[in-house]
């Protein structure tokens, strides 16, 4: 997960240069209240699933999670939209594709999504947001 989440800072975050989404705060886990623009990555349901028989031979699955703060509703919607264009450049999908070996740490992953985004609100009650998710398979 710090991996995933890594290469979404390094590429999109504070410490992409230049920042394309300004402010962006990258968790590797699961983040109950975040400070948007926001990235979580956690695991994904299922989180293994066999992929040939034998030890070992099982790809992950984590979801990656974007929120966006919702006050200014035209705002938000934009930068999600931004994020959600697998051809933008503030492509989420595009900055996990940028190396599919994560630094050589897994053999491969890929991307599903994103989900439709809509509002959520946090289960801790502390506010909504827009958000969406995508779905990212890695075989380690």
């Amino acid at each position: 997960m710090a991996a995933l989440a890594e290469q979404i800072e390094n590429t999109l975050g504070g410490t992409a240069d230049p920042q394309i989404v300004e402010g962006l705060n990258v968790y590797p886990m699961l983040e109950a209240n975040p400070t948007p623009p926001a990235i979580d990555v956690y695991p994904g349901n299922p989180f293994q699933e066999q992929q040939a028989s034998g030890k070992g031979n099982k790809r992950l699955n984590f979801n990656v999670r974007g929120r966006v703060n919702t006050p200014d509703n035209e705002g938000a919607q934009e930068l999600l939209l931004s994020m959600m264009d697998p051809q933008g450049t503030a492509s989420v999908e595009q900055a996990l594709l940028e190396d599919r070996t994560l630094s050589g740490t897994v053999g491969y992953l890929s991307v599903d999504g994103p989900t439709d985004y809509g509002v959520f609100v946090e289960p801790n009650g502390a506010g909504a947001f827009l958000s969406c998710t995508w779905t990212v398979q890695v075989i380690p």
